[in-house]
């Protein structure tokens, strides 16, 4: 996502997607070797450029660049392990534990996962950035119709561009394109009606 931002969306693949896609293994050496994940990492970078050129995903000619796991992978667990952090919450039901959110004085980003409620969630973190977690599976299994739907059922329910933000994680092999442009087309939309 992209800080300052309003409505960033951000946009992960699952491993699966990568292999089936293009080959890219995250196997020990992705992991344990530097060489490979760098190399890997700009083959990505690449690789979602051309697939996307018209979403700002990627990147043409990407330059070599220290990695810890992987930028565009759903790896984050290991960067927030490294630095010792275990709050790390995107479940279906945010809403349950939304005051004991609110008590976290310091953290200012929530990941609230899909089929949590985002009216009851923005109600009690009202100055909080939430990132709208869309589903992985229906991203692959619907239509780009009923993903628009999804889409305008989350932002309706946030109240507020305000702090708020799209994504979806581990999007598999077989998710269709169409779908995943299909994000970045409502978010346009809502932008500018800003």
């Amino acid at each position: 996502m992209k800080q300052g931002e309003t409505l960033p969306v951000e946009v992960v693949f699952h491993p699966n997607w990568w292999y089936k896609n293009y080959g890219i293994k995250f196997d020990k050496n992705f992991f344990f070797d530097p060489e490979t994940r760098v190399q890997s990492d700009r083959m990505m970078h690449q690789y979602l450029f051309e697939r996307f050129p018209d979403l700002g995903l990627g990147e043409q000619d990407a330059r070599p660049r220290p990695v810890v796991g992987g930028a565009l992978l759903a790896a984050g667990y290991i960067i927030s392990g490294i630095l010792g952090c275990e709050i790390r919450y995107c479940g279906n039901d945010m809403h349950k534990v939304r005051y004991e959110f609110a008590k976290l004085k310091k953290v200012s980003f929530f990941d609230v996962g899909w089929g949590s409620n985002v009216k009851l969630c923005r109600e009690a973190l009202p100055d909080r950035f939430l990132s709208l977690r869309l589903s992985p599976e229906r991203m692959k299994s619907k239509t780009a119709e009923e993903i628009e739907k999804d889409i305008e059922s989350l932002l309706q329910d946030s109240a507020s561009l305000h702090k708020i933000g799209l994504c979806c994680i581990n999007m598999d092999y077989g998710t269709p394109d169409e779908n995943v442009r299909k994000i970045f087309e409502v978010a346009d939309r809502y932008r500018n009606r800003i």
